[in-house]
């Protein structure tokens, strides 16, 4: 992600997050220099249109 935001310097970098099984998304962030500089982010939060919920092993939230 650095190179690349080196290379692209305005462009935003988004992840995005949703089941693989149907490439449907569900959450996004906007990445940060702070990010991208510890080459870690989280799933974000939920597109306007959604909603999501984090559960343990034992569908708790």
């Amino acid at each position: 992600l650095q190179s690349c935001n080196k290379k692209y310097p305005d462009t935003d970098l988004i992840n995005m997050y949703g089941i693989t099984e149907t490439t449907v998304h569900v959450t996004f962030k906007k990445l940060s220099a702070a990010d991208i500089a510890k080459n870690k982010s989280n799933i974000g939060r939920p597109l306007s249109t959604l909603q999501a919920y984090v559960m343990d092993a034992h569908m708790n939230l």
